[in-house]
């Protein structure tokens, strides 16, 4: 949501890419978790190295474009009102 207000209230097209990389990622850590628990039914312990590689990569995203936020100024009220 945060996104999709900035995108409204800046106008820029940075907000696009953000949501962009944020449903990749969304997608990709979906996949590997669904992975883990496949692979811990058998016993095994799955792709972890992978889940925690793409949760620290959403990390990084989310506050880059938190960062966007707030040197674009739309971070000065709650409700992103000018």
């Amino acid at each position: 949501m945060l996104a999709v207000g900035a995108a409204f209230v800046t106008g820029d097209r940075w907000p696009y890419a953000w949501m962009a990389a944020d449903l990749i990622l969304f997608a990709v850590r979906f996949l590997l978790m669904r992975e883990c628990e496949r692979t811990r039914k058998r016993g095994g312990t799955g792709p972890l190295a992978g889940l925690m590689a793409a949760g620290g990569s959403w990390s990084v995203i989310f506050g880059l474009g938190c960062y966007g936020c707030v040197i674009s100024g739309i971070w000065r009220s709650p409700c992103w009102l000018p």
